[in-house]
């Protein structure tokens, strides 16, 4: 009977061990996932989901755009006040993305100041009107500091014979042009 309650004893230390490991490695798996201080998710999660929408948009022929953007005069924010209010700005660039998404679209943040968002079976035409909604709400907004933030936008449609390279180096190119040509403002291409 001692034996027996022993066993139960190790059974259940080990089954604690094991569950513990597996909540370490969720959160693990969570944090290689997500960006910590905006929450979306990151850089390589952007990359792995593009290249499996890009086939299944091939796949089931439905079209697949991508808009690429970034906070406009960005470093002039950390430089004038700080890298904490730079911080809050990127928040808020992320809850306002999060507010206005669809549940099948998925935001990313790209690296710095830039963010994509890829939006399964969607036209670049009502890729638009997203992208124009989210340029509006950011622009609109003043909930850091009071201050004026604007984003500038690329967005374009998947062509089903190009790589993923071709399709973020289009929409980067975009993006830039609408820096380049005024910022604040939207290109399509």
């Amino acid at each position: 009977s001692i034996s027996h309650q022993n066993l139960l004893g190790l059974v259940a230390a080990q089954t604690s061990i094991t569950l513990e490991r597996a909540s370490y490695c969720r959160k693990q798996e969570s944090l290689a996932s997500y960006d910590g201080l905006t929450g979306l998710l990151n850089h390589r999660m952007f990359q792995e989901m593009l290249k499996s929408e890009m086939e299944r948009s091939k796949r089931y022929k439905c079209s697949l755009s991508l808009i690429m953007f970034d906070i406009d005069n960005f470093k002039k924010f950390n430089d004038v006040h700080g890298h904490q209010i730079g911080d809050e700005v990127l928040k808020m660039v992320a809850l306002t993305m999060k507010f206005i998404m669809r549940i099948t679209d998925k935001a990313f943040r790209y690296g710095g100041e830039e963010f994509c968002v890829i939006l399964p079976e969607t036209s670049s035409e009502n890729t638009m009107h997203f992208a124009e909604r989210l340029r509006k709400r950011i622009e609109l907004n003043r909930t850091v500091r009071k201050l004026s933030v604007t984003i500038s936008i690329g967005v374009t449609e998947y062509k089903n014979t190009e790589t993923a390279e071709l399709f973020i180096k289009r929409a980067d190119g975009l993006l830039y042009k609408s820096k380049k040509t005024g910022k604040n403002k939207i290109t399509l291409g």
